[in-house]
């Protein structure tokens, strides 16, 4: 007799009604087909198949919508422009653009080929056109953004600027540029471009520096292109050649001189109130030229300075120093200290300065041949007073030569001396 198998145990409700008509493939189970039967109903199995098929279908919608799909390119391509005619430029820059890519492997996992993104200018003259851009690679892009540009299309020309030399610091003290000195090679360099940005273009400007110079100097500096007004002008030109050489000729001055400085004010502090008291940092400076103009001087003023509606107290001001025509000062600004006090009757006049105690054989010259004192004094006694005021400038001991000496004032009892420009003077003895 036949024992029944896995199948009888799994279909063997077939038989009992389950599904008419079917043949009934045993009638003998063991106790393991009796568990199994209630288990694996034809139920449960149907529901088994259908998860099964859902699954499968899932997953296939799933894999065909990725396929399918693109995915923005991790890097921006930068437009080219190919095919534009002979004479003409692309004024305006050129975007770039974003690209997505299909989900292959090769696009997502490995590093692509060469990608180019252009647009073709041919036939197209001067103006303003939109143009497609089109992108090529070893990837496989499916879209790019944006999709046309703007192209400005401009006639290219070139023109011959002249150069331009300008001097932004001077040679140290005891050194100047000589005059005339200055060349420039060549004189004029070509600028080229869109014709729009070319025709504003008046210069080409170069900047020369001195400072610490004590020789004469070759320098290769690169030029500045300049409207008329003096801005500078970069973008979308190009000029040939790329640098100019600059020749400056440096000289040393001989001859030297230092000079009293004076410092010079104007207006006049509040009412009741004067300047009592004027210092100056440094005193002195050195002047640098020729002997002849050096000759000829025999102080140095500072700029003025307004004491306007000045307040009792001390007042400091930093103020710049008149060079002389021809000569050069070795120092430019000058710090000037000021003392504004009551004054309950002041007045300024001019004494003459006399030299004493010359030694015989000897003949002086002073830098200053009056010198001007302010000084106090009732008011009944100002004009008496200001005859018997005297400056003197004493010799004794001096050895031929120029020397700085501080100028003696001798005032009345009872004058108080306020102000003396130039305290300090030059005094030159000759044998």
């Amino acid at each position: 007799m036949r024992r029944p198998g896995f199948v009888d145990s799994m279909f063997g409700g077939l038989d009992r009604g389950v599904f008419p008509g079917t043949r009934a493939l045993g009638t003998a189970r063991s106790t393991m087909g009796n568990r199994l039967g209630g288990v694996l109903t034809p139920e449960s199995l149907f529901r088994l198949i259908l998860a099964f098929v859902l699954a499968t279908a899932l997953w296939l919608f799933v894999t065909s919508k990725q396929t399918q799909g693109s995915f923005p390119f991790g890097q921006t391509i930068q437009v080219q422009s190919v095919g534009i005619g002979a004479g003409l430029t692309v004024e305006n820059p050129l975007p770039k653009v974003h690209l997505s890519v299909g989900p292959s492997f090769e696009a997502l996992y490995q590093s692509p080929g060469p990608i180019e993104a252009e647009v073709t200018l041919t036939g197209r003259g001067p103006g303003v056109h939109r143009v497609p851009v089109q992108v090529r690679g070893g990837i496989d892009v499916t879209g790019h953004s944006p999709r046309t540009v703007l192209v400005d299309i401009e006639r290219k020309v070139s023109r011959r600027i002249p150069v331009k030399v300008v001097v932004v610091s001077a040679p140290p003290p005891g050194f100047s540029l000589r005059p005339g000195s200055i060349r420039v090679q060549p004189r004029h360099v070509f600028v080229s471009g869109a014709k729009t940005l070319v025709d504003p273009v008046t210069e080409a400007a170069v900047s020369l520096s001195l400072t610490g110079l004590e020789s004469s100097v070759d320098k290769d500096l690169l030029p500045v292109l300049e409207n008329s007004a003096g801005a500078r002008l970069s973008r979308g030109l190009y000029f040939n050649p790329a640098l100019v050489r600059v020749h400056a000729g440096i000289s040393q001055l001989s001859s030297y001189k230092t000079l009293p400085v004076v410092a010079q004010l104007r207006g006049t502090p509040r009412d009741g109130l004067g300047v009592s008291s004027i210092r100056l940092s440094p005193p002195f400076l050195t002047l640098y030229g020729p002997q002849g103009a050096l000759r000829k001087l025999r102080s140095l003023t500072t700029a003025p300075i307004d004491v306007t509606d000045l307040g009792s107290g001390r007042h400091t001001v930093t103020v710049g120093v008149r060079e002389p025509s021809g000569v050069v000062v070795g120092v430019s600004r000058v710090r000037v200290r000021l003392v504004v006090t009551p004054v309950t009757t002041a007045t300024t006049t001019r004494v003459a300065l006399t030299a004493t105690h010359v030694p015989s054989g000897d003949t002086s010259q002073l830098s200053a041949s009056t010198i001007s004192i302010t000084f106090d004094a009732p008011e009944n006694k100002v004009t008496a007073d200001s005859r018997e005021i005297t400056a003197t400038v004493n010799e004794t001991g001096l050895p031929p030569g120029s020397h700085v000496v501080k100028a003696k004032i001798r005032a009345p009892t009872g004058v108080r001396v306020a102000v003396v420009q130039p305290q300090w003077v030059v005094i030159t003895l000759r044998r």
